[in-house]
């Protein structure tokens, strides 16, 4: 369902109207993407944006040969050149990619988005959720990489 969702969603980005772009760049011919202040200072403090880049998930986010590829990787590329950042891909399955993402934001969340005593009883139980990732994985190489990131 999550998939679906995800799949809508970019879709949708899919349809930007073109006057988010600038005029051409003269250095890659390409228009440039029309930032905020706001959104261009945050992209100078954050060159290297890290991206999730599922493995399996094809033609959308997979890989081959070890390098990212896909719709979704074409679409994010193009906007990071656009925009001016470099993108670091990691590359999973996405129930690995999906813990990952979750729990670093809930740890760097605590105290400030997040009740720290909430955020100490969760971390208490985190290993039922491995538990039950592992026992709905898909294949074999998730349940292994599942276990690799534990």
């Amino acid at each position: 369902m999550l998939k679906k969702i995800l799949l809508a969603a970019l879709l949708m980005l899919l349809w930007i109207p073109a006057p988010v772009f600038s005029a051409d760049n003269e250095k890659t011919g390409r228009g440039a993407l029309a930032l905020t202040d706001e959104e261009q200072a945050w992209l100078n403090a954050h060159p290297v944006i890290r991206v999730s880049n599922e493995l399996d998930y094809a033609p959308f986010d997979f890989v081959e040969y070890g390098k990212p590829r896909g719709f979704s990787v074409d679409y994010f590329n193009l906007v990071a050149e656009r925009a001016g950042f470099k993108v670091e891909y990691i590359q999973d399955f996405w129930d690995v990619l999906l813990k990952m993402c979750a729990l670093e934001s809930i740890r760097e969340g605590r105290g400030g988005h997040f009740d720290p005593d909430m955020v100490d009883a969760f971390m208490e139980i985190a290993d039922r959720f491995m538990e039950v990732a592992l026992e709905f994985a898909d294949f074999d190489e998730e349940r292994q990489a599942l276990l690799a990131d534990a």
